[in-house]
C-alpha cells in the first residue's frame, strides 16, 4: 500500500473526518491527501476552509509607496499554494515525498503547476477541461513578487483602450533573471524597474481576490516612459484623449517628474498641446528637461 494511501486510510477511521459534509471543528487532515484519495464531499474551497483554518481571507493592509514602497504578497483565501505549504500541512521534514505527491495530484488533475514550487488547485466547477478557473491578473501575482499590472494590460483594465493585448504586462521592482513567460496557458511579459519607478500602484479585485495594478495617471507615465510596451505612443495619445476628464493632470505631471525620464515630460509636453488638453504651458517650468531632442516614439523605424 502506498504511503498516502496508508496514511490516508488511518485517517478516515477517525471519528474526526468520518464525515466530511458536517463542518468538523477538529479537522487536521490535508485536503490535499483527502483529495488524493478521492474522497471529495464537497467544494475544493470548501475544503480548504475546512482544513486549512489559516486561509481565512483577510483584509490586505494598504502599502505605503513613500520611498519606493513595495507590494506585499496577499496570503488570503486563494486557490494556490507553495509546496513548501504541502509540506508544513502534510506534516513532513526535508528530504520527504512531497515533491513525488504534488506530481501525483498533478497527474490526477486536481493541481496545475505555475512556476516552480507554486501550484494552483483545480476546482470541481472545471468540469471535463480541469483546468485552474484563476483570472490572469491574479495568476500575474504568483509568478512574481512584488507585481502591478501595468502598461498595455493596466490601459485595457482602466478602460482607455479597446485593444484587448494577448499577453500580460507585469511590473516588478528588481531584476528577473528567469522570468516566467508563460503560465497555464497564459504569456506574460515581466517588465523588470528600478525602485525608484515603482510607484503609482493601487489595489483593486476580481472578485474577493485582491490584485495589484498602475493607476491611470502612472499607467500613461509608463507608457510614454516604454511605449513598446503599450503598442506604440499613438496608444498613449488614444487614451489621453478617451480618458481625459478622468485624469489628474497635477498628478500626471508630478508622475512624469518623478520617472526619471527627460523624455516622458517632453512626450507629455506635446501630446496635451497638440492634442488641447489641460495646461502643459502651466506646468512647463515645474518640469526639468534635458537639452537635446527625444523621439516622439522610439517604437517607430528610424528615418
Amino acid at each position: 500500500m502506498a504511503w498516502g494511501e496508508a496514511k490516508a486510510c488511518s485517517l478516515i477511521k477517525c471519528p474526526q473526518v468520518s464525515s466530511i459534509s458536517r463542518r468538523a471543528t477538529c479537522v487536521t487532515v490535508s485536503w490535499l491527501l483527502l483529495l488524493s484519495i478521492g474522497v471529495i464531499a464537497v467544494t475544493i474551497e470548501q475544503f480548504v476552509h475546512l482544513c486549512r483554518p489559516d486561509f481565512v481571507p483577510q483584509k490586505a493592509q494598504q502599502p505605503s509607496w513613500k520611498d519606493g514602497g513595495t507590494v506585499p504578497r496577499q496570503d488570503g483565501d486563494k486557490p494556490t499554494f507553495t509546496s513548501e505549504e504541502a509540506r508544513q500541512v502534510l506534516g513532513h521534514k526535508a528530504g520527504d515525498p512531497t515533491r513525488q505527491f504534488l506530481e501525483r495530484l498533478q497527474r490526477k488533475g486536481w493541481i496545475r503547476r505555475i512556476k516552480r514550487g507554486r501550484f494552483a488547485v483545480i476546482p470541481l466547477s472545471s468540469g471535463e477541461r480541469r483546468t485552474p478557473q484563476l483570472h490572469e491578473f491574479l495568476l500575474a501575482m504568483e509568478i512574481v513578487s512584488p507585481a502591478a499590472i501595468a502598461y498595455w494590460s493596466a490601459l485595457n483594465h482602466h478602460g482607455m483602450t479597446e485593444q484587448l493585448p494577448r499577453t500580460v504586462f507585469v511590473a516588478t521592482n528588481h531584476p528577473v533573471f528567469h522570468p516566467t513567460k508563460e503560465a497555464l496557458g497564459i504569456s506574460f511579459k515581466i517588465v523588470a524597474l528600478r525602485p525608484s519607478k515603482f510607484f503609482g500602484i493601487v489595489r483593486d479585485w476580481v472578485k474577493e481576490y485582491p490584485f495589484w495594478v498602475t493607476d491611470k495617471e502612472k499607467t500613461i507615465i509608463d507608457g510614454l516612459d516604454l511605449p513598446k510596451y503599450v503598442g506604440g505612443v499613438g496608444e498613449v495619445a488614444k487614451a489621453l484623449t478617451a480618458a481625459w476628464t478622468k485624469l489628474d493632470e497635477a498628478k500626471l505631471w508630478n508622475c512624469a517628474t518623478k520617472i526619471g525620464n527627460s523624455a516622458v515630460a517632453k512626450r507629455l509636453g506635446f501630446l496635451t498641446e497638440t492634442l488641447g488638453l489641460g495646461r502643459p504651458e502651466f506646468f512647463r517650468n515645474s518640469v526639468r528637461l534635458a537639452p537635446g531632442f527625444s523621439p516622439l516614439d522610439p517604437t517607430l523605424p528610424k528615418k
